[in-house]
């Protein structure tokens, strides 16, 4: 079972759509469960971040996800970035974060379920893993 597809669409003047296709839904902050600590976060090695809240944004630094019950596949998240630099160097470290995720992830959710898995498969626009 994939953990994401996510399609990636670089604009003009630094503008960036991620379209989140598929999230695993066990990933995503779910404001009804009754259960502590289910606010799902992930921080990588450089400094990058990877959660769900609200309705979901992108930030210099940071892949903010919809909640669950905000959550519909092909759900869209938009950003401009000063330059395209800025935009490439945000794609690169959001690459690095989801491997890493993609890597550590079990052992947050100590789920046996999931697998280990940090490799992401690109094809054109679309990242899966």
């Amino acid at each position: 079972m994939n953990k994401f597809i996510l399609g990636i669409k670089l604009k003009n003047n630094g503008e960036l759509d991620i379209n989140v296709i598929l999230w695993d839904k066990r990933f995503l902050y779910n404001a009804n469960c009754i259960k502590k600590n289910n606010f799902h976060d992930f921080f990588s090695s450089s400094n990058f971040m990877i959660f769900s809240f609200g309705e979901g944004y992108i930030e210099r630094n940071e892949l903010v996800l919809p909640e669950l019950d905000i959550y519909k596949p092909n759900y869209k998240l938009s950003y401009t970035f000063d330059n395209d630099e800025d935009r490439y160097n945000y794609l690169k470290q959001l690459y690095i974060c989801l491997k890493e995720w993609g890597k550590y992830w079990n052992d947050l959710l100590h789920d046996q379920e999931i697998v280990h898995n940090e490799n992401i498969i690109v094809n054109g626009e679309f990242w899966i893993m």
